[in-house]
């Protein structure tokens, strides 16, 4: 069962758009391309939380200057921001 937050994080839609068993591949095609999709998205992990390490870091200030708000930092970074409902200023 797959939650909200992960079909809108797009460091997991990989792992969830690969192929099921019976979608015209082989076990281990599908094995492969399951392994492969994870391994994308631990590095995609990855440098989110390295991002909003980095953006933590930064003062209020100089947030907004860039144009977002300390409250804003994990939804920008674990959600799809072609996103239309996010919100633009």
């Amino acid at each position: 069962m797959t939650t909200a937050v992960q079909n809108s994080n797009p460091c997991l839609q990989a792992v969830l758009a690969a192929p099921q068993v019976g979608q015209s591949a082989s076990p281990f095609q599908t094995l492969s391309s399951r392994v492969q999709a994870l391994w994308r998205s631990v590095g995609c992990l990855l440098r989110q939380a390295q991002a909003y390490a980095v953006l933590q870091g930064l003062d209020d200030r100089t947030l907004k200057d860039i144009g977002i708000h300390r409250t804003e930092l994990n939804s920008m970074l674990h959600h799809d921001l072609r996103d239309p409902s996010r919100r633009v200023r």
